[in-house]
Protein backbone atom coordinates (compact mmCIF):
# COMPACT_ATOMS: atom_id res chain seq x y z
CA UNK A 1 0.00 0.00 0.00
CA UNK A 2 2.82 2.41 0.84
CA UNK A 3 4.42 1.86 -2.58
CA UNK A 4 1.14 2.83 -4.24
CA UNK A 5 0.97 5.89 -1.99
CA UNK A 6 4.53 6.86 -2.91
CA UNK A 7 3.78 6.48 -6.63
CA UNK A 8 0.72 8.69 -6.16
CA UNK A 9 2.86 11.34 -4.46
CA UNK A 10 5.44 11.24 -7.24
CA UNK A 11 3.35 12.13 -10.27
CA UNK A 12 2.43 15.76 -9.72
CA UNK A 13 3.04 19.37 -10.70
CA UNK A 14 5.85 21.76 -9.89
CA UNK A 15 6.18 24.02 -6.87
CA UNK A 16 4.14 27.20 -6.65
CA UNK A 17 5.60 30.34 -5.04
CA UNK A 18 4.10 31.39 -1.74
CA UNK A 19 1.65 34.29 -1.67
CA UNK A 20 2.56 37.14 0.64
CA UNK A 21 0.75 36.90 3.97
CA UNK A 22 -1.10 33.71 3.02
CA UNK A 23 -0.43 30.64 5.21
CA UNK A 24 1.40 27.88 3.41
CA UNK A 25 -0.98 25.35 5.01
CA UNK A 26 -4.28 25.88 6.81
CA UNK A 27 -6.57 23.28 8.39
CA UNK A 28 -9.98 24.72 9.15
CA UNK A 29 -12.28 22.66 11.37
CA UNK A 30 -10.98 19.38 9.99
CA UNK A 31 -12.64 16.22 11.32
CA UNK A 32 -12.58 12.54 10.43
CA UNK A 33 -15.20 10.05 11.57
CA UNK A 34 -15.28 6.29 11.04
CA UNK A 35 -18.87 5.44 11.87
CA UNK A 36 -19.36 6.43 15.50
CA UNK A 37 -15.61 6.67 16.13
CA UNK A 38 -14.18 10.19 16.00
CA UNK A 39 -10.52 9.95 14.90
CA UNK A 40 -9.98 13.69 14.38
CA UNK A 41 -12.22 16.34 15.89
CA UNK A 42 -12.31 19.99 14.77
CA UNK A 43 -8.58 20.52 14.09
CA UNK A 44 -7.55 24.10 13.29
CA UNK A 45 -3.97 24.96 12.29
CA UNK A 46 -2.09 27.52 10.23
CA UNK A 47 1.54 27.17 9.13
CA UNK A 48 3.55 30.02 7.60
CA UNK A 49 6.12 29.36 4.89
CA UNK A 50 9.21 27.59 6.24
CA UNK A 51 7.81 26.47 9.62
CA UNK A 52 8.68 23.10 11.15
CA UNK A 53 5.56 21.93 12.98
CA UNK A 54 5.39 18.61 14.81
CA UNK A 55 2.16 16.77 15.55
CA UNK A 56 2.84 15.07 18.87
CA UNK A 57 0.68 12.65 20.79
CA UNK A 58 0.15 9.06 21.88
CA UNK A 59 -0.84 6.30 19.46
CA UNK A 60 -4.41 6.73 18.28
CA UNK A 61 -4.58 10.44 19.10
CA UNK A 62 -5.32 11.52 15.49
CA UNK A 63 -1.97 12.94 14.40
CA UNK A 64 -1.23 10.50 11.54
CA UNK A 65 -4.82 10.66 10.30
CA UNK A 66 -4.45 14.45 10.14
CA UNK A 67 -1.22 14.08 8.17
CA UNK A 68 -2.73 11.63 5.68
CA UNK A 69 -5.72 13.92 5.11
CA UNK A 70 -3.27 16.75 4.39
CA UNK A 71 -1.43 14.52 1.90
CA UNK A 72 -4.70 13.52 0.21
CA UNK A 73 -4.68 9.82 1.10
CA UNK A 74 -7.80 10.29 3.24
CA UNK A 75 -10.65 12.76 2.94
CA UNK A 76 -11.99 14.75 5.91
CA UNK A 77 -15.54 14.15 7.07
CA UNK A 78 -15.75 17.88 7.77
CA UNK A 79 -13.73 21.07 7.39
CA UNK A 80 -11.28 22.28 4.75
CA UNK A 81 -7.57 22.00 3.97
CA UNK A 82 -5.95 24.88 2.09
CA UNK A 83 -2.49 25.33 0.60
CA UNK A 84 -1.58 28.95 -0.17
CA UNK A 85 -5.23 29.88 0.37
CA UNK A 86 -6.65 27.36 -2.12
CA UNK A 87 -8.69 24.35 -1.02
CA UNK A 88 -7.05 21.05 -1.98
CA UNK A 89 -9.92 18.76 -1.01
CA UNK A 90 -10.71 18.14 -4.67
CA UNK A 91 -7.09 17.37 -5.58
CA UNK A 92 -5.50 13.92 -5.64
CA UNK A 93 -2.21 13.46 -3.71
CA UNK A 94 -0.06 13.89 -6.83
CA UNK A 95 -1.66 17.26 -7.62
CA UNK A 96 -1.10 18.80 -4.17
CA UNK A 97 2.66 19.00 -4.71
CA UNK A 98 3.59 17.88 -1.23
CA UNK A 99 6.39 15.45 -0.39
CA UNK A 100 5.83 12.49 1.91
CA UNK A 101 8.32 10.44 3.96
CA UNK A 102 6.79 7.32 5.48
CA UNK A 103 7.64 5.37 8.62
CA UNK A 104 8.67 2.46 6.41
CA UNK A 105 11.06 3.64 3.76
CA UNK A 106 8.89 2.47 0.86
CA UNK A 107 11.79 2.35 -1.59
CA UNK A 108 11.55 0.44 -4.86
CA UNK A 109 13.82 -2.58 -4.22
CA UNK A 110 14.58 -3.21 -7.91
CA UNK A 111 15.85 0.37 -8.44
CA UNK A 112 19.19 1.88 -7.48
CA UNK A 113 19.44 4.84 -5.14
CA UNK A 114 19.75 7.12 -8.16
CA UNK A 115 16.70 5.61 -9.85
CA UNK A 116 14.61 5.83 -6.67
CA UNK A 117 15.39 9.52 -6.27
CA UNK A 118 14.90 10.19 -10.00
CA UNK A 119 11.52 8.46 -10.12
CA UNK A 120 9.36 11.48 -9.13
CA UNK A 121 11.10 13.59 -11.78
CA UNK A 122 10.75 10.94 -14.48
CA UNK A 123 6.97 10.67 -14.04
CA UNK A 124 6.77 14.46 -14.12
CA UNK A 125 8.58 14.35 -17.47
CA UNK A 126 11.53 16.51 -16.49
CA UNK A 127 14.31 16.60 -19.06
CA UNK A 128 17.24 14.22 -18.71
CA UNK A 129 19.62 17.08 -17.99
CA UNK A 130 17.35 18.48 -15.27
CA UNK A 131 16.92 15.04 -13.72
CA UNK A 132 20.69 14.53 -13.58
CA UNK A 133 21.21 17.94 -12.01
CA UNK A 134 18.49 17.62 -9.39
CA UNK A 135 19.28 14.04 -8.40
CA UNK A 136 22.99 14.85 -8.13
CA UNK A 137 22.32 17.94 -6.03
CA UNK A 138 19.87 16.11 -3.75
CA UNK A 139 22.13 13.11 -3.17
CA UNK A 140 24.93 15.48 -2.20
CA UNK A 141 22.51 17.24 0.13
CA UNK A 142 21.81 13.99 2.01
CA UNK A 143 25.42 12.78 1.71
CA UNK A 144 24.66 9.75 -0.48
CA UNK A 145 26.52 10.56 -3.71
CA UNK A 146 28.87 7.60 -3.22
CA UNK A 147 25.91 5.21 -2.91
CA UNK A 148 24.04 6.27 -6.07
CA UNK A 149 24.35 2.91 -7.84
CA UNK A 150 23.54 0.66 -4.89
CA UNK A 151 20.21 -1.07 -4.35
CA UNK A 152 18.28 -0.37 -1.13
CA UNK A 153 19.10 -3.83 0.22
CA UNK A 154 22.79 -2.86 0.29
CA UNK A 155 22.13 0.17 2.55
CA UNK A 156 21.73 0.58 6.29
CA UNK A 157 18.41 1.67 7.77
CA UNK A 158 19.64 5.24 8.17
CA UNK A 159 20.89 5.37 4.59
CA UNK A 160 17.57 4.03 3.31
CA UNK A 161 15.71 6.72 5.21
CA UNK A 162 17.98 9.37 3.69
CA UNK A 163 17.12 8.02 0.23
CA UNK A 164 13.41 8.32 1.10
CA UNK A 165 14.04 11.88 2.25
CA UNK A 166 15.95 12.70 -0.95
CA UNK A 167 13.14 11.30 -3.09
CA UNK A 168 10.62 13.49 -1.27
CA UNK A 169 12.78 16.61 -1.66
CA UNK A 170 14.03 16.23 -5.23
CA UNK A 171 10.99 17.78 -6.93
CA UNK A 172 11.02 20.73 -4.52
CA UNK A 173 7.60 20.27 -2.90
CA UNK A 174 6.06 23.25 -1.16
CA UNK A 175 5.32 21.14 1.94
CA UNK A 176 7.15 18.07 3.29
CA UNK A 177 5.09 15.63 5.37
CA UNK A 178 6.91 13.09 7.56
CA UNK A 179 5.14 10.25 9.39
CA UNK A 180 7.35 8.95 12.23
CA UNK A 181 10.27 8.53 9.81
CA UNK A 182 12.86 7.65 12.48
CA UNK A 183 10.88 5.29 14.71
CA UNK A 184 12.48 2.12 13.30
CA UNK A 185 16.06 3.31 13.90
CA UNK A 186 18.26 2.88 16.97
CA UNK A 187 18.79 5.81 19.32
CA UNK A 188 22.19 6.95 18.03
CA UNK A 189 21.05 6.84 14.40
CA UNK A 190 17.82 8.69 15.29
CA UNK A 191 19.82 11.46 16.94
CA UNK A 192 22.14 11.74 13.91
CA UNK A 193 19.23 11.95 11.47
CA UNK A 194 17.36 14.43 13.67
CA UNK A 195 20.36 16.74 13.32
CA UNK A 196 20.42 16.19 9.54
CA UNK A 197 16.70 16.86 9.14
CA UNK A 198 16.93 20.08 11.16
CA UNK A 199 19.97 21.17 9.15
CA UNK A 200 18.17 20.45 5.87
CA UNK A 201 15.14 22.41 7.02
CA UNK A 202 17.26 25.45 7.84
CA UNK A 203 19.10 25.29 4.52
CA UNK A 204 16.06 24.66 2.29
CA UNK A 205 13.41 26.73 4.14
CA UNK A 206 10.83 24.06 3.30
CA UNK A 207 7.60 23.86 5.32
CA UNK A 208 7.55 20.60 7.30
CA UNK A 209 4.74 18.80 9.14
CA UNK A 210 6.27 15.98 11.19
CA UNK A 211 4.45 13.28 13.16
CA UNK A 212 5.96 11.58 16.21
CA UNK A 213 5.00 10.20 19.60
CA UNK A 214 8.53 10.92 20.91
CA UNK A 215 8.56 14.14 22.96
CA UNK A 216 12.37 14.48 22.85
CA UNK A 217 12.31 14.25 19.06
CA UNK A 218 9.58 16.89 18.91
CA UNK A 219 11.53 19.24 21.18
CA UNK A 220 14.73 18.70 19.21
CA UNK A 221 13.25 19.42 15.77
CA UNK A 222 10.30 21.75 15.98
CA UNK A 223 9.60 25.44 15.70
CA UNK A 224 6.18 24.67 17.15
CA UNK A 225 4.46 21.55 18.47
CA UNK A 226 0.75 20.70 18.25
CA UNK A 227 -0.14 18.26 21.04
CA UNK A 228 -2.93 15.81 20.15
CA UNK A 229 -5.15 13.87 22.55
CA UNK A 230 -8.32 11.96 21.69
CA UNK A 231 -8.47 13.44 18.19
CA UNK A 232 -8.16 17.06 19.26
CA UNK A 233 -5.32 19.56 19.52
CA UNK A 234 -5.05 20.46 23.20
CA UNK A 235 -2.19 22.98 22.92
CA UNK A 236 0.06 24.51 20.26
CA UNK A 237 3.29 26.33 21.03
CA UNK A 238 7.05 26.18 21.11
CA UNK A 239 8.66 23.39 23.10
CA UNK A 240 9.56 25.87 25.84
CA UNK A 241 5.98 27.19 26.03
CA UNK A 242 4.53 23.69 26.33
CA UNK A 243 7.09 22.69 28.94
CA UNK A 244 6.91 25.81 31.10
CA UNK A 245 3.20 26.64 30.67
CA UNK A 246 1.26 23.44 29.95
CA UNK A 247 -2.41 24.16 29.30
CA UNK A 248 -3.66 21.09 31.16
CA UNK A 249 -2.55 18.00 33.03
CA UNK A 250 -2.26 15.93 29.84
CA UNK A 251 0.29 18.29 28.28
CA UNK A 252 2.11 18.48 31.61
CA UNK A 253 2.36 14.68 31.74
CA UNK A 254 3.29 14.24 28.07
CA UNK A 255 5.97 16.93 27.75
CA UNK A 256 8.93 16.33 30.04
CA UNK A 257 9.36 14.33 33.23
CA UNK A 258 7.02 15.29 36.06
CA UNK A 259 5.68 14.36 39.48
CA UNK A 260 1.98 14.80 40.30
CA UNK A 261 0.61 15.38 43.80
CA UNK A 262 -3.01 15.49 44.89
CA UNK A 263 -3.60 18.38 47.29
CA UNK A 264 -6.47 20.21 48.96
CA UNK A 265 -6.95 23.96 48.56
CA UNK A 266 -6.67 25.76 51.89
CA UNK A 267 -6.87 29.34 50.68
CA UNK A 268 -6.46 31.64 47.69
CA UNK A 269 -5.29 35.17 48.32
CA UNK A 270 -3.48 37.84 46.32
CA UNK A 271 -2.89 35.44 43.44
CA UNK A 272 -1.31 32.79 45.69
CA UNK A 273 -2.93 29.42 46.43
CA UNK A 274 -2.04 27.55 49.62
CA UNK A 275 -2.38 23.79 49.13
CA UNK A 276 -2.17 20.98 51.67
CA UNK A 277 -0.72 17.62 50.73
CA UNK A 278 -2.93 14.67 51.64
CA UNK A 279 -2.06 13.09 55.01
CA UNK A 280 0.81 15.52 55.52
CA UNK A 281 1.41 18.68 57.51
CA UNK A 282 3.41 20.38 54.75
CA UNK A 283 1.74 23.06 52.67
CA UNK A 284 2.60 24.13 49.14
CA UNK A 285 2.21 27.56 47.58
CA UNK A 286 1.51 28.11 43.92
CA UNK A 287 -0.30 30.44 41.52
CA UNK A 288 -4.08 30.72 41.59
CA UNK A 289 -5.80 29.23 38.52
CA UNK A 290 -9.46 29.12 37.51
CA UNK A 291 -11.56 26.65 39.46
CA UNK A 292 -9.56 26.68 42.71
CA UNK A 293 -11.87 26.88 45.70
CA UNK A 294 -11.01 26.28 49.37
CA UNK A 295 -11.74 22.73 50.43
CA UNK A 296 -11.65 21.34 46.88
CA UNK A 297 -8.92 19.06 45.46
CA UNK A 298 -6.22 20.40 43.17
CA UNK A 299 -3.47 18.70 41.21
CA UNK A 300 0.12 19.91 41.57
CA UNK A 301 2.80 19.10 38.99
CA UNK A 302 6.52 19.50 39.75
CA UNK A 303 9.45 19.30 37.32
CA UNK A 304 12.33 17.24 38.82
CA UNK A 305 15.07 19.63 37.66
CA UNK A 306 13.38 22.61 39.36
CA UNK A 307 13.56 20.96 42.80
CA UNK A 308 16.46 21.12 45.27
CA UNK A 309 17.45 19.04 48.28
CA UNK A 310 18.70 20.92 51.33
CA UNK A 311 20.10 19.84 54.67
CA UNK A 312 18.31 22.74 56.40
CA UNK A 313 14.86 24.23 55.77
CA UNK A 314 14.93 27.04 53.18
CA UNK A 315 13.71 30.58 53.69
CA UNK A 316 10.10 31.70 53.56
CA UNK A 317 10.38 32.50 49.85
CA UNK A 318 10.48 28.76 48.99
CA UNK A 319 8.18 25.81 49.38
CA UNK A 320 9.60 23.22 51.78
CA UNK A 321 8.63 19.57 52.24
CA UNK A 322 10.37 17.16 54.63
CA UNK A 323 11.51 14.01 52.72
CA UNK A 324 13.71 10.95 52.98
CA UNK A 325 16.06 9.99 50.12
CA UNK A 326 15.13 6.52 48.93
CA UNK A 327 17.48 6.34 45.94
CA UNK A 328 20.41 8.38 44.58
CA UNK A 329 21.88 7.55 41.16
CA UNK A 330 24.84 9.35 39.57
CA UNK A 331 24.19 9.87 35.82
CA UNK A 332 27.29 11.80 34.79
CA UNK A 333 25.97 15.32 34.31
CA UNK A 334 23.34 15.03 37.06
CA UNK A 335 22.17 13.02 40.06
CA UNK A 336 18.70 11.48 39.97
CA UNK A 337 17.03 11.20 43.37
CA UNK A 338 13.88 9.40 44.40
CA UNK A 339 12.52 10.90 47.62
CA UNK A 340 9.42 10.21 49.64
CA UNK A 341 7.35 12.24 52.04
CA UNK A 342 6.20 11.08 55.45
CA UNK A 343 3.11 9.43 53.99
CA UNK A 344 5.13 7.64 51.28
CA UNK A 345 4.41 9.99 48.38
CA UNK A 346 7.22 9.67 45.82
CA UNK A 347 8.85 12.83 44.42
CA UNK A 348 11.69 12.67 41.89
CA UNK A 349 14.50 15.21 41.87
CA UNK A 350 17.21 15.90 39.28
CA UNK A 351 20.24 17.91 40.42
CA UNK A 352 23.33 18.84 38.46
CA UNK A 353 25.45 20.44 41.19
CA UNK A 354 26.86 17.54 43.21
CA UNK A 355 27.91 13.93 42.91
CA UNK A 356 26.34 11.38 45.27
CA UNK A 357 27.78 11.88 48.74
CA UNK A 358 30.04 14.75 47.61
CA UNK A 359 27.98 17.65 48.83
CA UNK A 360 24.89 15.72 47.78
CA UNK A 361 22.76 13.12 49.55
CA UNK A 362 22.72 9.35 49.91
CA UNK A 363 19.90 6.84 50.23
CA UNK A 364 18.46 7.02 53.73
CA UNK A 365 19.27 10.71 54.33
CA UNK A 366 16.58 12.94 55.81
CA UNK A 367 16.45 16.38 54.21
CA UNK A 368 14.26 19.17 52.90
CA UNK A 369 12.86 19.39 49.39
CA UNK A 370 12.49 22.98 48.22
CA UNK A 371 11.38 24.94 45.17
CA UNK A 372 10.11 28.37 44.25
CA UNK A 373 6.29 28.77 44.41
CA UNK A 374 6.35 30.01 40.82
CA UNK A 375 7.57 26.57 39.74
CA UNK A 376 4.40 24.95 41.13
CA UNK A 377 2.04 24.00 38.29
CA UNK A 378 -1.53 23.86 39.60
CA UNK A 379 -4.54 22.29 37.85
CA UNK A 380 -8.08 22.51 39.20
CA UNK A 381 -9.31 19.44 37.30
CA UNK A 382 -7.76 16.52 35.48
CA UNK A 383 -9.08 13.60 33.45
CA UNK A 384 -6.01 12.17 31.75
CA UNK A 385 -5.50 8.44 32.34
CA UNK A 386 -1.71 8.79 32.35
CA UNK A 387 -1.91 11.22 35.23
CA UNK A 388 -4.20 8.90 37.17
CA UNK A 389 -1.77 6.03 36.64
CA UNK A 390 1.06 8.16 38.02
CA UNK A 391 -1.07 8.96 41.04
CA UNK A 392 -1.66 5.22 41.59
Amino acid sequence: MLEHAEMAMAAGGKATPSGAGVPMLALDGVGRHFGDFVAVDDVNLELPQGEFLTLLGPSGSGKSTTLYMTAGFDRPSSGDIRILGESVLGLSPNRRNVGMVFQRYSLFPHMTVWENVAFPLSVRRFSGAEIRRRVGDTLRLVQLSDFAHRKPSALSGGQQQRVALARALVYEPRILLMDEPLSALDRKLREDLQHEIRSLHERLDVTIVYVTHDQEEALQLSDRIAVFNHGRIVQVGSGEQLYRRPANSFVASFIGASTFLVTTVRSTRDGVATLAMDNAEDVIRGPVVDGLDPGRPALVMLRPERLRLRAEPPGDDCNAVRVRVREAVFLGDNVSYVTETGDGTEIRVKEAEHAVGDGGFRAGDECWLSWHPGETHVFSDWEDADVHRQLG
